[in-house]
């Protein structure tokens, strides 16, 4: 093919790309892989591009069995037989829970045969759609396999897939269908039910049938009716489930791969309510949803069909006069707006309009994200900055150039005008950074800024110039040697200032620079000033150089130089000095030689922290201060904190940690010992048992702090140890953990965490406590919405319904009494008498103290009694024997009839 067809054909693939409805093809071919693909099918294409992820990987599939054809020919039926089969070991990985991109060898003959001669296998093999990389670690004869690439499962998984009740069983009502998988809920699984909703061999009844099921669904968690009064101008409302917003969010989803859904309309402008608000025209309010929601909103906006949600998001910013409404509308249409004229234009009326500073910022930072290079967006900043006489307006217009008119020459010369005139320098600022990033290399601009900084008597403007230049100076190597010239020869102090300031914006590693900065740190001895913003402007040029370094270095044995000098050098020397030797060797000098400046110390401690990883004399000295009784606490948490950075396996310190943690008064040092001990003291006993016992001394627990952070380091040693968890609920029910705090994620490692919180917080999800205790009722939301992301739906909706055992009797019982926490109180005869009781006979555990045997024994008793037709697990340690019992639960009562959705 001639080079000038070559450059039509990509023209006119890319001219297709841009044309609405396209959107999401273009997101997904951004994969260099698809890509390629895609170059590949439209060489000779005939039509457009599809318009859905379906169809086109069908043409990947037809592309790659078309381009195999003259070595390996396959036959129309066989090619059936072999996607058939190879949706099915599709949908078996992508529900395996070990790896699902490892295949191995018995579960692919499982599916495609033997790899005999014209086997499916071997057809498979010779065609790439399976590939060996390897053998299997149980079986090492055997061969792992993977697919071509971790898409295609995903496609081949749809074909297989001839009913929506595979993905939501139909008969579904307000709880799950048992024996069901919901795989609406499975991450995985997402691709796959959109590239279904995609296929032409699916009637258009089905897939409205499937929609209609995902915006109608019904958890059966709670009810959902909330509106939350006397919160200002606004009003919170919460209508739906955890698992019935994931649904509708599917849904959102789903219809920009079925177009044609009737309910398509009304999804979008639901789900743009959820992200943005929307107005109450009886109450004159705006209801608002929680932060989780919103976010979720603002994903399925992003991901539902593109022209609907820009027309309603559009729509509000043309209409709504409420800042926080519009800052919402603004971030959404920031992220699906990219060159659409209808989203520019209303997110640059927001800039010239807004009277809210935060609201015009948010406009601004939304348009850089859509008008990148695009004419109309660049005429209109450009038009705000002549004319309009409000200077936020014209920082915030000058501010968007610099994202999105790189190399523009009329942006360019308006940003150079506003450095040399305008008086405020605030805006001078911002047009300095905008220059900085949209003209690297342009002599014109760089030759103008060499001129204001050597002429302009404003040390604002020659400061926000001289940082212009160094991004500039990237660029251009003669730029760089003329900023050296200014700091070495000007006779103006700053001058020289602002040239050394520029250098720290060149490139990593520019050696004529490091020299010119080594140079001016040995020969300033009287301007502390400069000497300061040089070696700043050295530790982020200079990583790993070793002259810079050793000049560090031989600030720091002049103890003759001022102790912020040295204190310089040494955060320095902790920036530049990874793995240095002599690095690590200076800064241990400093720890030894300096014992009356903690703010020398602290420094020197937080640099070995940064360059120390594996050394040993770091590690040593480390040490030494934390087992050192005379050393300040601050430096010794500090130390202890480096330490676990830097040799999280250092055992040995343990015992001293523990009796720092005991001791220890001041709540901010105690936080970064526990730290240290929750990552040096995973699955230690030790660690284990002293957290177990101070987190539950009320002696100890002066403060909410050491309660939170103690409830932390205990889920990170041990995530089989309820007390943290427990002491998070109680954190909760007691209204003394904030809706931020309620944010950690990394308490729930594991499904039965998951289902602790639910069982135990489900209570505050109520309308009493959203009207009276929101503060309670927004920790625990965030908290249950995590385990809905974590815990399969009829997981959770057992753990609602059904929740387990009582918990233990000192935290906060999970069943609230008139929606207020209580105490459990211990276990008694009338407490245990509807669970089923079993006698064992433990004489055979006398005299044992092995607790693999006692485990062993324990569960075979166990077991004759409860399963006496199957066969015993075999735990070797008290945790496996918890996790076995964990699995003989009481069946839930028979659920009442319900109307299934089809």
């Amino acid at each position: 093919m001639a080079a000038g067809e070559d450059v039509q054909l990509a023209e006119s693939l890319w001219s297709e790309l841009q044309e609405s409805g396209k959107e999401r093809i273009k997101d997904l071919c951004r994969n260099p892989l698809r890509l390629t693909l895609l170059c590949a099918t439209w060489t000779g294409k005939k039509g457009n591009l599809p318009d859905t992820t379906a169809k086109l990987y069908e043409k990947f599939v037809d592309y790659i069995y078309k381009w195999k054809k003259k070595e390996f020919p396959v036959k129309s039926e066989k090619r059936k037989q072999l996607n058939a089969a190879l949706g099915e070991l599709a949908k078996v990985s992508l529900d395996g829970e070990r790896s699902r991109f490892r295949l191995s060898h018995r579960l692919v003959c499982e599916y495609l045969g033997e790899p005999d001669e014209d086997s499916l296998l071997d057809t498979a093999l010779k065609l790439g759609w399976l590939n060996e990389v390897g053998v299997d670690a149980d079986e090492p004869e055997d061969p792992v396999y993977v697919f071509y690439h971790a898409t295609f499962p995903e496609y081949f998984a749809a074909l297989a897939v001839e009913d929506w009740d595979y993905f939501l069983p139909k008969d579904h009502c307000d709880r799950p269908v048992e024996g069901k998988r919901y795989h609406i809920f499975e991450p995985q699984w997402k691709q796959v039910i959109l590239l279904w909703l995609g296929r032409e061999d699916v009637g258009d009844e089905e897939k409205e049938g499937f929609i209609r099921g995902l915006i109608e669904f019904k958890d059966g968690c709670g009810e959902w009716n909330f509106e939350k009064v006397d919160r200002g101008f606004y009003e919170e409302k919460v209508d739906r489930g955890f698992y019935e917003e994931k649904a509708y969010f599917l849904a959102a989803a789903g219809i920009n791969e079925f177009k044609a859904c009737s309910l398509a309309t009304d999804i979008v402008q639901q789900v743009v309510k959820c992200g943005c608000g929307e107005f109450d025209i009886q109450k004159q309010k705006w209801t608002i949803f929680p932060n989780l929601i919103q976010e979720w909103a603002r994903k399925a906006i992003s991901e539902t069909i593109r022209w609907l949600a820009i027309s309603e998001l559009s729509a509000i910013l043309e209409n709504c006069l409420d800042e926080d409404i519009m800052d919402e509308a603004a971030l959404s249409l920031g992220a699906i707006g990219q060159g659409n004229p209808d989203a520019i234009a209303g997110l640059l009326q927001i800039i010239r309009t807004t009277e809210d500073g935060l609201t015009g910022w948010l406009a601004a930072e939304n348009l850089e994200k859509i008008g990148q290079g695009n004419p109309d967006a660049i005429a209109g900043l450009l038009q705000i900055i002549r004319t309009t006489e409000d200077d936020d307006t014209r920082m915030k217009a000058a501010e968007s150039l610099g994202k999105i008119a790189p190399g523009n020459p009329d942006a360019i010369a308006e940003l150079l005008q506003i450095i040399r005139t305008t008086e405020n320098k605030y805006i001078r600022m911002k047009a300095a950074e905008s220059l900085g990033k949209i003209a690297p290399g342009n002599p014109d601009a760089i030759a103008e800024l060499l001129e204001v900084i050597r002429t302009t008597e404003d040390d604002d403007t020659r400061e926000d110039a001289a940082k212009s230049m160094g991004k500039i100076a990237q660029g251009n190597p003669d730029a760089i040697i003329t900023l050296v010239e200014l700091m070495e020869t000007s006779k103006n102090e700053s001058t020289r200032s602002s040239a050394v300031y520029a250098l720290r914006y060149i490139p990593q590693g520019n050696l004529v620079a490091i020299a010119a900065l080594i140079r001016v740190i040995n020969n300033t001895k009287n301007n502390e000033h400069i000497w300061r913003r040089a070696v700043f402007s050295l530790s982020t040029i200079a990583q790993g150089n070793r002259d810079a370094i050793a000049a560090l270095i031989r600030v720091l044995e002049n103890t003759d130089n001022d102790e912020n000098i040295r204190g310089s050098a040494v955060e320095a020397l902790g920036e530049i000095g990874q793995g240095n030797f002599d690095a690590i060797a200076a800064l241990i000098r400093v720890l030894e030689n300096t014992d009356n400046d903690e703010n020398i110390r602290g420094s020197a401690v937080e640099a070995l922290g940064e360059i120390g990883q594996g050394n040993s004399n770091a590690i040593m000295s480390l040490v030494k201060i934390i087992e050192n009784k005379a050393e300040h606490e601050n430096i010794r948490s500090h130390a202890a904190k480096d330490l676990a950075r830097i040799d999280a396996k250092n055992y040995k310190i343990i015992p001293t940690l523990i009796s720092l943690v005991k001791t220890f008064r001041h709540d901010f040092y105690f936080g970064r010992l526990v730290y240290a001990l929750g990552i040096i003291g995973k699955d230690n006993r030790q660690v284990i048992k002293i957290l177990s016992e101070l987190i539950t001394n009320d002696n100890f627990l002066v403060s909410r702090t050491r309660q939170f952070v103690l409830a932390l380091a205990l889920n990170k040693v041990d995530s089989e140890n309820f007390q943290a968890i427990d002491v998070f609920i109680n954190l909760i029910n007691t209204e003394r953990l904030t809706y931020g705090q309620a944010k950690v994620r990394g308490m729930l490692t594991t499904p039965k965490q998951s289902v602790r919180f639910v069982s135990a917080l489900k209570h505050n999800l109520s309308d009493e406590v959203y009207q009276n205790n929101f503060k309670r009722f927004e920790a625990s939301y965030e908290v249950l919405w995590n385990c809905a992301e974590n815990l399969p739906y009829p997981e959770f909706y057992q753990a609602w319904h059904h929740p387990p055992t009582t918990p233990h009797p000192e935290v906060t019982e999970q069943t609230p009494h008139s929606g207020e926490p209580s105490f459990a109180s211990p276990l008694t005869w009338e407490s245990l008498q509807h669970l089923p009781l079993y006698c064992l006979n433990a004489d055979l555990l006398a005299n044992e103290t092995r607790e693999g045997e006692i485990a062993l024994t324990v569960i075979e008793l166990i077991w004759e009694i409860t399963c006496p037709d199957e066969d015993p697990p075999e735990p070797a340690t008290p945790a496996e024997l918890r996790r076995h019992l964990k699995s003989l639960k009481r069946a839930p009562p028979p659920p009442p009839p319900c109307h299934p959705l089809r």
